[in-house]
């Protein structure tokens, strides 16, 4: 798999190993273009208002006869309303990044080459775009980065459509710092191409020049395809017969049976416990308010922490890296670490926010923990608790609970107007 082993693909499962390195090269077939969204393609849309005529015109010399007849600001304008229309109906939407959402929740993919426009790696993977030469100052980011070699449509001018720009493409992938990190990518990784057939002349001019010069020390090349007759567009590849989606989503499915990635249901672990942890707060602020019960503050902080360790995994599905074997437990380590030093230091407002994060990761990462052992109540002197009774107790006590949290809390309290109550966002101090 990306990133470590990998198996190779023998009819949907991979049978040998690929040594971490395994790069998709994305084309617009897993993506708008796909015939299960509008219907009918960009390139049918360009032909259909030039009045229809051959099907066989390469894409770069149709958009060309558009450019001429219109302008390129059309051309550009007619993807971006082709683009927002699907983004606008959650059913065309869903269907068109389901690739890159099931790409966003496998972390090893680090670097993604496309051909593609629009911008659903940025906004479904978390990728940073690179797009121009000035861009690879930035190479050294550690987060994912997607080379999109055809432009971006959030910088229309380095949109590659009309025969001229494939000529200048070609050029800048032969020595240009686009096409020198495009080439190296696929010169050290065996490159499945998904949703791309390879009919760009830029790009299957510098493949074809990329795999004479490699020679036999060529590294495997795949196309996923869903057609049973399609035939690999490059000499000694192998075809993969699925769709782009299914491809990846066997991929995922393959790598939580090694044990390299947490199951994609921590995700709907995460929705339970949150549901279940906006009910106990609404109970705790029905039934405790802080301007009558000072040490119901501390309750707030760590129902924050857990809101928002459970909050950031979710924003975090995107990139995957919640899902990395143990990266969750070693996570809530660290917190555990801190809430040490807190509770050392006597910051009892910041230790009990940190106790509720430490449990969010620690959850999430031991699936065989039941939900209903999870502590969603805290109280000092008291600790977390699954019982609300017990918890009443302890915020009752007041002083009996704990005197110096108490003490801490009746001062923070004091001018504290009914209807309002404490926040502790997800910051803390450095110890």
């Amino acid at each position: 798999y990306p990133g470590g082993t990998c198996t190779r693909w023998s009819g949907p499962v991979f049978r040998t190993q690929h040594a971490g390195k395994v790069l998709l090269f994305v084309g617009s077939g897993a993506s708008t273009e796909a015939h299960n969204v509008l219907g009918h393609t960009f390139y049918d849309e360009i032909r259909s208002q030039l009045g229809g005529g051959d099907d066989g015109v390469p894409f770069p010399d149709l958009m060309s006869a558009f450019v001429s007849r219109f302008s390129r600001a059309d051309l550009l304008t007619a993807f971006v309303r082709r683009l927002r229309y699907i983004d606008s109906h959650p059913f065309f939407h869903r269907r068109a990044a389901r690739f890159h959402r099931a790409v966003g929740q496998i972390p090893f993919f680090s670097e993604i080459i496309t051909t593609n426009w629009d911008d659903y790696f940025e906004t479904q993977t978390g990728a940073i775009p690179l797009v121009q030469g000035s861009d690879f100052d930035y190479w050294d980011l550690q987060q994912r980065k997607v080379l999109k070699v055809h432009g971006s449509v959030l910088n229309p001018g380095s949109v590659v459509a009309t025969r001229e720009e494939y000529d200048r493409s070609l050029d800048a992938l032969r020595s240009g710092a686009l096409g020198t990190a495009a080439r190296h990518l696929m010169t050290t990784h065996s490159v499945v191409f998904v949703g791309y057939s390879l009919r760009d002349d830029d790009i299957r001019e510098v493949i074809e020049a990329l795999r004479d010069d490699l020679n036999t020390a060529a590294r495997p090349t795949y196309f996923v395809h869903p057609s049973a007759t399609f035939v690999a567009p490059l000499p000694g590849a192998e075809v993969i017969h699925t769709s782009a989606a299914y491809f990846v989503e066997l991929l995922d499915q393959a790598l939580v049976e090694a044990g390299c990635l947490v199951p994609l249901s921590i995700y709907h672990r995460a929705w339970d416990m949150d549901q279940r942890l906006r009910a106990a707060r609404s109970r705790v602020d029905e039934n405790l308010p802080p301007w009558r019960f000072p040490l119901a503050i501390f309750n707030h902080a760590y129902q924050d922490g857990l809101a928002n360790a459970i909050d950031h995994t979710i924003a975090a599905r995107r990139t995957g890296d919640d899902r990395r074997h143990r990266y969750l437990l070693e996570r809530a380590a660290g917190y555990n670490k801190a809430r040490r030093l807190a509770t050392k230091a006597r910051d009892y407002w910041n230790a009990a926010y940190i106790e509720g994060y430490e449990l969010g990761p620690l959850a999430l990462g031991a699936p065989e923990l039941p939900l209903r052992e999870l502590p969603l109540y805290y109280c000092p002197g008291v600790g977390a608790e699954t019982s609300f009774k017990r918890l009443t107790q302890g915020i009752r006590g007041g002083l009996t609970s704990h005197q110096g949290a108490y003490k801490w809390a009746v001062r923070e309290t004091k001018e504290l107007p009914e209807g309002v109550y404490f926040n502790h966002p997800p910051l803390l101090p450095d110890y």
